[in-house]
């Protein structure tokens, strides 16, 4: 499953992949992965996992390029840095 992640699969007319897969840890029905893409368009990891018919039951974001969200709550904001500027 994660090596297909890595070579994508066809939606919609587009090849969807990404970057890296790997899985953080698994139960009896689910599983937590991680996975990095190039770009984020949009739903694409939603769009790519239903391609594989892989059912999502949550996302959740953790770091945009090399920006990690930390303990930022949904729907905060907050200034960034002059190191995290420079870095995007």
């Amino acid at each position: 499953m994660l090596a297909a992640l890595e070579r994508g699969a066809p939606s919609n007319g587009e090849h969807l992949k990404a970057r890296s897969a790997r899985c953080l840890r698994t139960g009896d029905k689910n599983a937590w992965l991680e996975i990095v893409l190039d770009e984020g368009r949009n739903r694409q990891i939603r769009r790519l996992l239903e391609a594989l018919d892989v059912s999502v039951l949550r996302l959740v974001r953790v770091a945009i390029g090399a920006l990690t969200l930390g303990a930022l709550a949904k729907g905060r904001w907050r200034m960034l840095t002059q190191k995290e500027m420079d870095s995007l």
